[in-house]
């Protein structure tokens, strides 16, 4: 095979936010007309989380053992794969930029911990993350300008990325999300009510700001405001933060816990 190889480097990538971010990015390519000039190659810890067609796997399923794993990787086992595969784009969808040998690097920067006050009170919730946080932000520095690109989500973690460390604007790209609306409704059409809705989709960590939410609604309710609704795609199955927060909250009627529910 003489085309040119695309790795997708997603090795930890396994529930929520970033698994749909991969599994967007691969069922892209698999669909396009990319992987008729491309060979591409994912690195997953599972394959049966994101298998589609045209895509070439490489599985690791120690990765998620120990994060100690997944740092041997990235900044050592890498070196060798990619000499190995000899790739022109090595797109890492996980934050970290690796010790590799391609033609280009990019990697795709989601977690915005390196800006977050850590509470040490929420080791109690997810230990692996309080930790891995208070390394992140030299995590993230590591090979950072190896990077033609760095993705990130909003235009603030930008620049922020950009002011800590000394990145031009120009190599940093905002991905927007690109939403399609399967069906158009008339206003006319819809049962409007005095409630107001918001829908707030996330997976359960303790830095998604679900508290603030909560506690936001709690004090409008008891001041009164009770023409609010606010949906939370959690339950009490979930985890211990989200059992926590259902416990803590579920006793407001503004607030309604609906659990998990599928992107598409």
């Amino acid at each position: 095979m003489n085309n040119k190889t695309i790795v997708i480097s997603a090795i930890n990538i396994r529930t929520g936010g970033p698994l749909t971010i991969l599994r967007d990015c691969l069922k892209f390519l698999s669909n396009s007309e990319i992987c008729k000039s491309y060979r591409i190659i994912a690195l997953v810890h599972n394959r049966g989380l994101v298998e589609y067609p045209n895509i070439e796997y490489i599985e690791f399923p120690k990765s998620i053992n120990h994060w100690v794993n997944r740092l041997y990787y990235e900044y050592f086992y890498f070196k060798k794969l990619s000499k190995e595969l000899n790739p022109y784009l090595w797109f890492s969808l996980h934050d970290i930029s690796p010790n590799v040998s391609a033609d280009r690097q990019v990697v795709y920067m989601h977690n915005p911990s390196i800006v977050n006050k850590i509470r040490f009170q929420d080791i109690k919730y997810d230990k692996t993350y309080i930790l891995f946080a208070l390394f992140y932000k030299y995590l993230y520095r590591i090979n950072i300008k190896r990077n033609k690109y760095c993705i990130v989500q909003q235009n603030w973690f930008k620049e922020e990325c950009c002011k800590r460390f000394s990145i031009p604007k120009s190599n940093v790209i905002v991905a927007s999300p690109n939403i399609e609306i399967g069906q158009k409704y008339k206003t006319s059409d819809l049962k409007l009510n005095k409630c107001r809705n918001f829908f707030f989709p996330s997976f359960p960590r303790p830095f998604k700001n679900f508290e603030t939410i909560c506690e936001a609604v709690k004090i409008l309710y008891y001041d009164g405001i009770k023409d609010i609704e606010v949906t939370l795609t959690i339950n009490s199955d979930l985890n211990s933060y989200s059992s926590s927060l259902v416990k803590k909250y579920s006793s407001i009627p503004s607030i309604k816990f609906v659990g998990l529910i599928p992107h598409m």
